[in-house]
């Protein structure tokens, strides 16, 4: 899909299927870049010498959600794909954000604070959701659907576990315990719409000795 002959990741669908938002970083500098689902057209659509991370889009297609430093702290900031606008949405620190199903929210994490906010989509003070979970470094470790939010709680005990905010109880029900140790530093948890189904990252180490026979 890429061939910028620099690192890529945090790729991230359009809702119509057409277009994959990702960043892709250098020694010098991190982009949020676009390309068509055929892998052509691939464009920049930040600029600027601070890092710009984790795409997301709207559900209109419209907006593309993304955290960046240039005001000196992880902000989330949403571009406009028809004019090229930008719009800074969090003031008090926000990272890998994703907008609500009806368009009205925008949730997020912090990168230095455990926890996840919301915030009115066009506007207006954030608001705490769940306190001090997921823990600080799995700021990628959640995930919004219909009926609530799946997150890690790294702490839990015997061992780090899924749990499930529910938006009608405001609830916090456990929902899976990780066999192993969870991962950390990246996007490690989504899940379908629906909330139905789950994908989760964790650490599977292995080291084996292997012997290779080579033909004459």
């Amino acid at each position: 899909m890429t061939h910028l002959n620099q690192y890529a990741g945090t790729p991230r669908w359009s809702p119509d299927g057409k277009w994959i938002s990702f960043d892709s970083w250098s020694n010098k500098e991190v982009q949020i870049y676009i390309v068509d689902s055929e892998g052509r057209n691939v464009r920049a659509i930040t600029h600027g010498a601070y890092p710009n991370v984790v795409s997301s889009w709207s559900r209109d297609g419209k907006w593309i959600y993304f955290s960046s430093k240039r005001t000196g702290r992880m902000e989330v900031w949403k571009h406009s794909i028809e004019s090229g606008e930008e719009l800074q949405v969090t003031k008090d620190g926000g990272f890998n954000a994703h907008e609500s199903n009806d368009g009205q929210s925008v949730y997020f994490a912090k990168f230095d604070e455990a926890g996840i906010w919301t915030i009115p989509s066009q506007g207006g003070a954030e608001r705490l959701v769940v306190a001090d979970k997921p823990q600080v470094l799995y700021w990628g470790h959640w995930a919004l659907t219909e009926a609530g939010l799946y997150f890690l709680n790294a702490e839990a005990e015997p061992r780090a576990r899924i749990e499930f905010y529910d938006f009608a109880t405001q609830n916090i029900s456990p929902i899976l315990t990780l066999e192993k140790r969870p991962a950390f530093g990246h996007p490690s948890l989504s899940a379908s719409a629906d909330g139905r189904t789950i994908y989760f990252s964790q650490w599977d180490q292995q080291s084996v000795i292997k012997m290779v026979e080579f033909s004459r």
